[in-house]
């Protein structure tokens, strides 16, 4: 679990806390060098309020002769590349001239190499007259950031700026002889090293790197070329919508959630994301909603995943005994998408606020989606071989018929279609009548141990249906699942009691109201806002969230491993291109009935939106993540992030000090 001790959640995190201080420099044409690999997420965030261009700053040791452990100099990249020598190290080694030139050749080649294989022989951003700003996560010896500094000198800068979130204090004294200005959030007597400072620091790869690199290109250059085009004048829509937008400060800023009290009074919230690889919508879904609970009531999480896998983080938050799982929650694909850095610190706060509460106020953490039918199976049959040993063995026996498929029960749907016939219907659904009719015989006796089973039993009887239904068409198995989504929060709020409120998280595609989509006028296919609209009318608010580039976690196909990508800029013709038009880097815009009419009317034909999954194409955007909609109708609000980071997904082990009873710890 994420600890307390530590300064900064992420290097992201510090990035954001280091970019004021810089930027209160009024450095005059800055550009920003993050020192690969750790420095990338904090100068991005750096460069990003500078709005300056980002560049890595390669730079290769040079090992005395005989000692190659030992730094006798380093080759630092740039448009003239550096050779910064240690006198005191050439003198007591004796390196020779034709040594050092011939390894500045070799280590210069090497660079060569790194630049063209990670930027693709992007020239380096010059800078001759300009003040550089060199950026890293923190600071040991400096001896890098020493050398980054003196070639930059070199190369013509007119101000060296030293910026990084955490160093020894002796470390500092030294470097404000090398640097212009020296600007640290965490200045420290007792040095235990970088990572010690950190929530997460883990190694990150050369894609991560590089994506930072790409997300914080310069901003001057992306606001006047869009699409290979200049950007044209802001048009009356443009205008409107930059007056509608509220503009919201920085997610850990409480002044961020409050801007969503206005929706308080409703019975649902449902909190969307435009990809579920993004950083900002996690943390931003997360800021609402602890206020949501904290200050209006809320006692119900909601989540766009499988009810087994919920169920064990529900177990954690709650304080309720921990149950061995048959499978490992959130362990199959996508992984990320729950078990990563954005959500485990919402998981820790919603425990230890719960522990401060009585057990009847505590919020709880429920899963919607009906993807985990094998861990589903598991659950119902662990509850009955306690309640009823007979009842468990008819369950057993009938769950049998699906086993051959248990780890690919996609698979169950098309040998269903080949036979015409519904394979293991009749057995499933007998077992969910008989659970659901224990309902009335053991009321009141294991009440929520009994709600838990039954809405496994449901799952499965549902997901055998869905598998099948997925081969018949989109339309069938995704309008199943959305049901079975809004089935399972209506009974979840019964069972909670007529005063219950729940926050909902999931999919744009999901929450914004499918009858104002081509998915729903042209395709038929309903969803759980829709359905909540339906039924709950002014009692549900539906919240969209989305952003223009940047970078996302996401994988080329299902089934393959995610990584970090680029996010292409969105569509001229799409509400995205419209919202970055205004140059505002967050807001809220209110799309409630009576409040910006004017712009509610104008945005109301229909434009393109962009809907990214665990699945991103970039090469084929149009057609694989666009669809027509009208953003007034599908949403009661649309939040916005210009240029977002991707999620940093959690590893499959158990951590230093973490229980293994926790529900990230694998």
């Amino acid at each position: 679990m994420v600890g307390y001790s530590t300064l900064f959640r992420d290097r992201a995190d510090a990035g954001r806390r280091l970019a004021p201080k810089v930027a209160a420099l009024g450095l005059i044409s800055p550009v920003v060098y993050a020192l690969p690999r750790g420095g990338a997420p904090v100068a991005a965030e750096v460069a990003r309020a500078l709005d300056a261009p980002l560049d890595l700053l390669l730079a290769r040791k040079i090992g005395a002769p005989g000692a190659p452990e030992l730094a006798l100099g380093a080759v630092v990249d740039g448009d003239s590349p550096q050779l910064i020598v240690n006198d005191d190290i050439r003198e007591i080694t004796g390196a020779s001239p034709e040594f050092l030139e011939a390894a500045r050749q070799r280590e210069l080649q090497e660079i060569r190499r790194r630049r063209t294989e990670w930027l693709g022989g992007r020239a380096p951003v010059s800078p001759r007259g300009r003040a550089a700003v060199v950026v890293d996560d923190g600071l040991a010896t400096g001896a890098t950031a020493k050398a980054a500094l003196r070639a930059l000198r070199s190369q013509g800068a007119a101000r060296t700026v030293l910026a990084t979130p955490v160093a020894p204090v002796e470390t500092l004294a030294a470097m404000r002889a090398e640097a212009d200005d020296v600007v640290c959030l965490a200045p420290v007597e007792r040095f235990r090293g970088v990572g010690a400072f950190y929530d997460d620091f883990h190694q990150l790869t050369d894609e991560e790197t590089l994506s930072c690199l790409r997300a914080a290109s310069s901003t001057a250059e992306a606001k006047s070329s869009r699409w290979g085009q200049a950007t044209p004048s802001k048009t009356g829509m443009v205008e409107r919508m930059e007056v509608a937008a509220e503009h919201l400060p920085e997610i850990d800023d409480p002044a961020f959630a409050a801007a969503f009290d206005r929706y308080a009074d409703r019975r649902i919230i449902l909190l969307g994301e435009a990809t579920h690889g993004t950083s900002e919508f996690y943390r931003a879904r997360a800021a609402i909603t602890e206020r949501l609970i904290t200050q209006h009531g809320f006692r119900v999480v909601a989540v766009e995943a499988d009810w087994p896998d919920a169920a064990a983080i529900d177990r954690h938050v709650r304080l309720k005994p921990h149950r061995q799982m048959e499978t490992k929650p959130f362990s199959r694909f996508p992984t990320w998408m729950w078990r990563n850095a954005e959500v485990d610190p919402f998981i820790s706060r919603l425990r230890t606020r719960n522990a401060g509460v009585p057990s009847e106020g505590r919020a709880a953490f429920y899963g919607l989606d009906l993807y985990n039918m094998r861990g589903a199976m598991a659950a119902v049959l662990e509850y009955l071989d306690k309640a009823d040993p007979e009842a468990a063995a008819q369950a057993r026996e009938r769950y049998a018929c699906l086993s051959p498929w248990a780890a690919e029960p996609a698979a169950y749907g098309m040998d269903a279609l080949r036979r015409g016939i519904a394979l293991c219907e009749h057995g499933v659904a007998a077992t969910l009548r008989e659970m659901a009719s224990r309902g009335l015989e053991h009321a009141g006796h294991d009440g929520e141990l009994l709600f838990d089973a039954t809405e496994n039993a449901r799952l499965v009887a549902d997901a055998e249906r869905y598998y099948r239904a997925m081969y018949f068409g989109s339309r069938e198995s995704w309008n199943l699942r959305d049901r079975h989504m809004f089935e399972t929060l209506q009974r979840i709020l019964q069972a909670r009691g007529p005063a219950s409120r729940a926050v909902v998280w999931a999919h744009n595609s999901h929450i914004g109201d499918a009858r104002f989509t081509d998915m729903g006028a042209e395709r038929g296919e309903l969803n759980l806002g829709q359905l909540c609209r339906e039924a709950y009318g002014d009692q549900a608010a539906l919240i969209g969230f989305a952003g223009d580039s940047g970078t996302v976690f996401a994988a080329d196909e299902w089934d393959e491993p995610g990584r970090v990508m680029n996010l292409t800029p969105a569509r001229a013709d799409s509400y995205e291109a419209l919202c970055h038009e205004t140059g505002i880097d967050r807001f809220l815009v209110d799309l409630r009935h009576g409040q910006n009419e004017t712009l509610r009317r104008e945005l109301r034909e229909p434009k393109l939106e962009r809907f990214i999954g665990v699945i991103y194409r970039p090469a084929t955007e149009l057609l694989s993540h666009y669809g027509r909609c009208s953003l007034p109708d599908q949403f009661d609000g649309f939040v916005w992030f210009d240029r977002t980071l991707a999620i940093a997904p959690l590893t499959t082990s158990v951590r230093p000090g973490e229980e293994e009873t926790y529900p990230f710890g694998l």
